[in-house]
């Protein structure tokens, strides 16, 4: 558990997240430790998957369906190499399991482990250790005043942040062989980033740009046409692994914003999407549709809503059927989370200014909102709170249903919400 840890967890996920380093902490138990075993928690699990390590949820039972990935843990000048052993047991449900070989040499009970990949392999680092923390950069401390850091170099610059006695290495004095892998990883990230962030200050010097297509979808599709990215169905991230969403930017309102289509599990929904469309939907010009948004706890006006079921973990489209509500379509939220973790590891949120003049569309991409590794647990409860919504965009011709996606969306100021020091920049200055 997390809360046993007898090191500041918060302040120590603050610098991986100044770093852009995704980063997953296990803190051994007693118990565990003393058995060789660790429960791999929801939070290590998503981060193992998110980095395609590795998924629990498609694992067998039993030692026979265990799997080895390399592991090293980080010393101040050295890596040791170890092997983590990932596994369901055949009791206890098969509840997800973790263990690393060697790793009573490496550390005790209670010490905070952060887990970070690289190239496929995973690094340990004993977050408990001066040793290890100063040989990355970061040193914690509840006093202030020069004298806690005297066991560093004294020639060693350093730079004070507002998160309180955290301070970073700015040199290369004293730093270890973790500083490296860090910086690797984080040099490796940015680059793509800072790629992306050039061709779209290219595209603002532009001015309004004349949209490629009329209606809604302009704004996206203009944007990915001057980035070179052809139209395609493909649930993957637009750019090079970084996910683009453009948005309108207009005043007195703020238009909603995808975060992702996810179709309901029709094995465990009560009605199909034809069923859905022939109990709820309306006639428009000889069409039959269902266009409507849906919200946690407040029926719409075709009585849609949402309900979040936190025993099982699930997401239920209701609506009222004979005067009595009735559960309609089912959504898993593990699968929602992975869905999210997927689509969403690093995005660019882009804001555009449109304009319409002889009846053509025009778009002057202007800001963009950077982020990353979503805070996927927080997923049921923005739900529940009515902060994310969901659009069904079903309509029936010829006795076949089309849909353009059940389409998860949030408003942009709740961004930060979903995901953790979303960072803004201008594309103008």
């Amino acid at each position: 558990m997390i809360t046993k840890s007898d090191t500041d967890v918060q302040k120590v996920l603050s610098f991986f997240a100044k770093q852009g380093v995704d980063v997953a902490f296990l803190v051994p138990t007693e118990t565990g430790f003393r058995k060789s075993i660790m429960d791999a928690t929801g939070h290590v699990r998503s981060f193992l998957r998110r980095n395609n390590i590795h998924d629990y949820s498609v694992q067998g039972k039993g030692q026979t369906n265990k799997i080895s990935i390399e592991t090293f843990f980080v010393e101040e000048q050295k890596l040791i190499e170890s092997v983590a052993s990932l596994y369901r047991p055949e009791t206890k449900n098969g509840d997800p399991r973790i263990w690393f070989k060697g790793l009573k040499k490496y550390c005790s009970p209670n010490n905070l482990l952060a887990l970070v990949i690289d190239e496929g392999s995973i690094y340990v680092f004993n977050m408990s250790l001066e040793k290890i923390r100063t040989s990355i950069g970061l040193l914690l401390g509840e006093q202030t005043g020069v004298s806690m850091y005297e066991h560093v170099d004294q020639a060693t610059l350093y730079e004070r942040e507002t998160s309180g006695n955290l301070l970073f290495l700015r040199d290369r004095s004293g730093l270890g062989i973790g500083h490296d892998i860090i910086q690797k990883i984080t040099h490796e990230t940015n680059q793509i980033a800072e790629e992306l962030l050039a061709k779209l200050r290219g595209i603002c010097k532009m001015g309004y740009v004349p949209s490629v297509t009329a209606g809604d979808t302009g704004v996206g599709m203009t944007l990915e046409n001057l980035l070179g990215i052809h139209p395609n169905s493909s649930k993957n991230p637009d750019y090079k692994g970084i996910e683009i969403k453009a948005a309108r930017q207009i005043k007195q309102r703020q238009n909603r914003v995808n975060l992702f289509s996810q179709i309901p599990d029709w094995s465990k929904s009560p009605l199909s999407a034809i069923q859905l469309l022939d109990t709820f939907g309306y006639e428009i010009d000889g069409r039959q549709q269902l266009y409507c948004t849906i919200m946690a706890n407040k029926p719409n006006p075709q009585s849609l809503y949402f309900s979040v079921d936190d025993d099982f973990d699930a997401l239920y489209g209701m609506g009222s059927i004979d005067n009595s509500a009735k559960k309609l379509v089912h959504w898993d939220f593990e699968t929602l989370r992975k869905r999210l973790d997927s689509k969403h590891k690093e995005t660019f949120w882009v804001k555009a200014k449109s304009m319409v003049g002889s009846g053509v569309e025009t778009f002057h991409y202007e800001k963009i909102v950077h982020t990353k590794k979503p805070n996927s647990a927080l997923f049921p409860t923005l739900v529940d709170s009515g902060i994310i919504t969901m659009d069904f965009t079903l309509s029936k011709q010829n006795n076949r249903v089309r849909d353009h996606g059940y389409l998860f969306k949030i408003k942009p100021n709740n961004i930060s919400m979903l995901f953790p020091e979303p960072v803004t920049y201008d594309l103008k200055k």
